[in-house]
């Protein structure tokens, strides 16, 4: 890889040297103990991995049945469950059907799941190329985000947050339109497509890259000077057209999702499923060293959802990173993303080691906002290892 040279194709050598490694990675790090087995084993633990080859089967089986594909009555007779409450997966599923068929949808979420990292670290690659112009930097940056205590987090076995490709190509394409490589026309089909795709892996996931992504324009907007903020205001046309088309498309899911029958989710989960601050500084055991720090953080500890460690020697580079650069426009705004997501990331109660519980000053947020009161705030700690 050159060290530093100012890259503007999408896909270059150095991109697809870049997916290599990061694919090569993937597969020593989570797929060599499937060598031979990729149709009786899969990645994961827990129930997350059967639910997930369950959707994989589901979708081509409603399709060539003629099936309601939102409903299902062969899981929970003869009430059913409304699949749109579920992280059903539905563009992989049709997307994979070809290999589901012919072999099941263990290869199928097998392939998923390797691949998700890989292809995740790369999109952030891309992006972080275009910014430092740098080669050598942005492969590393590309690993601690495809890599990341989220990736490894849900590794166990949530394949529709591992993809976390679409977050990064959508800022890399803004960009491109800022600096007048793209045409506001071509920003929407793209936004579409990524919209579309981000829509078909999880909701939950296109919810909160729209809350974050609308918290970041408005805080760039915020310091941009005039010229600079009219071209952030000229991206509202197509984001806007992308989002309308998106839900065009998902317009049936979108129905059984609000007038389905209703799933009843427990009143405290965002208490439960919020980061403990030490897991800033203390990995849990999806990490080699947490297994001896793991007395700190267990048992409360959900190996699924306590993604939030990023190191102390981390946190303080970023801090000399910050206190040194300020005056940088992406440096101000990463900087501003990284404390909002690690605030929501807490939840509506500072919890230390479920020891301390004192509340947090997004309480009401999370007790009262239509968004915030069925939403895990563990999973906004994507957008900490995004902009860090």
């Amino acid at each position: 890889m050159e060290t530093c040279a100012h890259k503007s194709r999408l896909l270059d050598r150095e991109s697809l040297l870049a997916f290599t490694i990061y694919f090569g990675l993937s597969l020593f790090f989570f797929g060599r103990g499937l060598i031979g087995h990729f149709g009786d084993r899969y990645i994961g633990v827990g129930p997350d991995p059967s639910a997930h080859l369950y959707f994989l089967a589901w979708w081509p089986y409603a399709v060539r049945h003629r099936l309601n594909p939102f409903i299902t009555r062969y899981v929970w007779f003869p009430s059913g469950v409304n699949l749109t409450h579920s992280t059903s997966i539905v563009l992989p599923a049709l997307l994979f059907a070809p290999l589901t068929l012919l072999f099941g949808p263990t290869p199928a979420y097998t392939l998923i799941m390797l691949l998700s990292p890989a292809f995740s670290a790369l999109a952030a690659f891309i992006l972080y190329k275009r910014i430092s112009s740098c080669s050598l930097p942005a492969f590393t940056g590309g690993f601690i985000y495809g890599f990341s205590p989220f990736e490894l987090g849900h590794m166990l076995g949530q394949p529709s947050l591992v993809a976390s490709w679409f977050a990064p190509l959508i800022v890399y394409f803004a960009s491109r339109r800022l600096d007048g490589g793209i045409s506001s026309k071509t920003l929407f089909w793209i936004l579409t497509l990524l919209l579309i795709g981000q829509a078909g892996f999880s909701l939950e996931t296109l919810a909160t890259t729209t809350l974050i992504g609308g918290l970041a324009l408005i805080v760039w907007s915020a310091f941009a000077d005039v010229h600079l903020r009219y071209k952030i205001l000229t991206l509202l046309y197509p984001l806007a057209g992308a989002y309308a088309v998106m839900v065009a498309v998902f317009s049936p899911y979108f129905y059984y999702f609000f007038h389905g029958p209703q799933l009843s989710l427990p009143s405290q989960l965002a208490a439960y499923l919020s980061v403990d601050p030490l897991n800033f500084l203390i990995p849990t055991e999806t990490n080699e060293l947490g297994f001896f720090l793991r007395n700190w953080l267990a048992p409360h500890a959900n190996l699924y959802e306590a993604t939030a460690h990023v190191g102390l020697p981390a946190i303080l580079i970023v801090a000399m990173t910050v206190w040194r650069q300020w005056r940088s426009p992406v440096v101000r705004l990463c900087a501003w993303i990284l404390a909002i997501t690690a605030v929501l990331a807490i939840g509506p109660f500072l919890e230390v080691s479920r020891r301390l519980i004192v509340p947090a000053p997004e309480l009401l947020l999370f007790l009262w906002a239509p968004f915030f009161k069925n939403a895990m705030p563990c999973r906004f700690t994507e957008f900490i290892f995004f902009c860090r």
